[in-house]
């Protein structure tokens, strides 16, 4: 796929399926959207830890999307962002579950809205809630 120009991207669970993903090739995958909402995080320094695991584990922070759920899943949006914050200077991006539930955020997409001002903008986390 590569070779005719097209992005490989995988989602693993992050401790869920985690090691049937690290166990391809990632050379020919561009982006891995590890799912961090797989487990019941609660604390910052816990996604933090974990992020920075998965990091770790593909030897690079250069393919990590990180995953959050915009939806009644831990880590809820306030942990979500001020981890996202702590980890601005290695993240390349971050992707949340779904759109749906996204818009009935309030305010609507803040978990998306808010990675994109601190990620681009190094803006201080804004209040977000299901």
């Amino acid at each position: 796929m590569k070779a005719r120009g097209f992005l490989v991207s995988v989602g693993p669970f992050y401790g869920g399926t985690w090691n049937d993903y690290i166990s391809l090739p990632l050379n020919d995958v561009d982006y891995v959207f590890c799912q961090f909402y797989a487990k019941d995080l609660q604390t910052v320094d816990s996604v933090v830890s974990d992020i920075t695991s998965a990091a770790n584990d593909l030897g690079s922070w250069d393919k990590l999307i990180a995953g959050f759920n915009s939806n009644n899943r831990n880590p809820n949006p306030s942990i979500s962002l001020q981890s996202v914050y702590q980890l601005k200077s290695s993240l390349k991006g971050t992707f949340t579950w779904s759109a749906e539930d996204s818009q009935s955020n309030s305010p609507p997409y803040c978990i998306e809205k808010n990675s994109a001002n601190i990620l681009n903008n190094n803006q201080q986390p804004g209040s977000c809630n299901w």
